[in-house]
């Protein structure tokens, strides 16, 4: 048997998928330091069962897939497929070629194969028992390897002597044979206890067993007297049975009757609500009329209190206006009064320019007769001229100004006159308009009065239909409590209405 090829993926260095084959003879593989040459011997240990992570150069399991580089990323899973030629049948029960395979992912779970068929760690370690390919061999010797065998005790070079000779495999087995016997033995000591433990207990369990006999003696004359007192009881409740029916008949006969008399007065009561109903129409609806009785009222009143402040105001304009009147009357009195003063005093400033006219005339004849001294009398008629001109101007300017007042006197009465007139109107608009609400204040009262007598006597009719109706009610009740009185007399329990 030989190592014909390792098909490596993910596993350490080995990213890609990798083939390494091995022709017989030996292959030697070459290269520097850190190329990854013990890699490859490390996946064949790996492969084969090794599960020491220490001896695989990590720190738990899944260390040993590709970690990833600057330019790569990290793989999710590992594996090793070794394939052994096994011709020569160095292995028994195995075939001619040998296909041992092992994966491991990064959340830890690992799966072997052998053949292409899932199986066990242990079953591989079987597998290679006593080939020289075990866990515990030396077929794969790396660094310090031959120093450590040279270097072991007697022991651990016995059992490398024993697995090369063959004999591991049944050493193990029989360990494996010893170690089932002393669980076997364990078992017989423990089925020894339980039968001196049951020994003990034959005796009480002897009596438990009599006592539970007893018990199923009696048990069954318990039964056999409950079943005659049962067929006792169901004798005399058939009896009891057949005599409620009897009444029962008779209470069905009276609740017919009931039910009948019951449906009679239903629908009487039907009536009489459908009446209440009619009369609870009537009252709202009278209702709604009250209220727009009491809205209408409510506008008369606050209209009837208007009118009577705007007569009140038509009265206190009325009386303004008389004052202002007779003040107006007075004014126009004294200006008529300084009209005549004024044009007296006109007349008298005429006839006063006439006196100065003539004066005047008088002096120039004067002047005509003084003709001697020339210049004094030149001068002493500039002086009286000058005088004169004063006198005529002062009595020009009395005159206008006398005029300005007579216009103005004459302006003032005719705009007095045109308020007068005005105020006049409006007193005369105020009294009819007054006469006009109070017709109108008369005319609500009556329909007002009208009114409140149709729901007096709306109001009494309701209450004799309400009164009417409370005692057809109380008649209805009285009949009701009656019937029930009647159909109640034989009590034989209660049973439920008619629906």
């Amino acid at each position: 048997m030989y190592l014909k090829e390792i098909e490596i993926q993910g596993f350490k260095s080995f990213a890609d998928k990798t083939k390494v084959v091995f022709d017989q003879g030996v292959t030697a593989v070459v290269g520097p330091n850190g190329s990854g040459k013990s890699n490859i011997t490390e996946s064949l240990r790996w492969a084969l069962g090794e599960s020491s992570v220490k001896s695989l150069r990590g720190g738990k399991m899944p260390d040993v897939i590709f970690a990833g580089t600057e330019s790569r990323k990290p793989l999710n899973y590992a594996s090793v497929v070794v394939t052994l030629d096994n011709h020569d049948g160095f292995i028994k029960d195995a075939g001619q070629e040998i296909r041992v395979e092992r994966h491991i992912y990064r959340s830890g779970d690992s799966e072997y194969k052998i053949d292409g068929k899932k199986v066990r760690l242990r079953d591989v370690h079987d597998l290679f028992l006593d080939t020289g390919l075990g866990r515990d061999s030396f077929s794969i010797i790396s660094q310090g390897k031959v120093e450590e065998i040279f270097n072991s005790k007697p022991e651990e070079r016995r059992a490398i002597f024993e697995e090369a000779a063959g004999v591991l495999k049944y050493k193990t087995r029989r360990k494996e044979t010893e170690s089932k016997l002393q669980q076997t033995q364990d078992n017989l000591d423990r089925l020894e206890d339980i039968i001196y433990e049951l020994d003990n207990q034959i005796k009480p369990l002897e009596k438990q067993a009599e006592n539970a006999r007893k018990f199923l003696d009696l048990e069954g004359q318990r039964k056999a007297i409950y079943l005659d007192v049962l067929v006792a009881q169901i004798k005399d409740n058939k009896a009891e049975l057949e005599s409620t029916e009897e009444e029962l008949a008779q209470v069905q006969e009276l609740l017919t009757s009931y039910y009948q008399k019951r449906e009679k007065l239903e629908e009487e009561n039907h009536t009489l609500k459908k009446q209440r109903q009619d009369l609870q129409a009537e009252m709202a609806k009278d209702q709604g009329s009250l209220m727009d009785l009491t809205s209408l009222i409510s506008d008369l009143e606050r209209k009837l209190a208007l009118s009577k402040l705007e007569s009140e105001q038509v009265a206190l304009n009325q009386q303004e206006a008389q004052a202002r009147l007779a003040a107006l009357e007075d004014k126009r009195k004294s200006l008529s009064k300084e009209k005549s003063d004024k044009e007296s005093s006109l007349a008298l400033l005429e006839e006063n320019l006439i006196q100065n006219n003539q004066k005047l005339n008088r002096l120039e004849a004067e002047l005509l007769a003084f003709s001697d001294d020339p210049d004094q009398m030149i001068e002493l008629l500039r002086e009286r001229f000058v005088a004169l001109l004063q006198e005529e101007a002062d009595v020009s300017n009395q005159l206008i100004r006398i005029e300005n007042e007579l216009e103005n006197s004459r302006q003032l009465s005719q705009k007095q006159a045109d308020q007068l007139e005005k105020l006049k109107e409006q007193l005369a608009t105020a009294k009819e308009k007054a006469s006009q609400q109070k017709a109108e204040l008369e005319t609500a009262k009556e329909q007002v009065q009208k009114l409140l007598a149709d729901y007096q006597a709306i109001a009494k009719e309701q209450e004799e239909q309400k009164a009417s109706y409370q005692a057809q009610q109380s008649q209805l009740f009285d009949r009701l409590d009656s019937l029930k009185q009647a159909g109640q007399s034989p009590k034989f329990g209660k049973y439920p209405e008619k629906s």
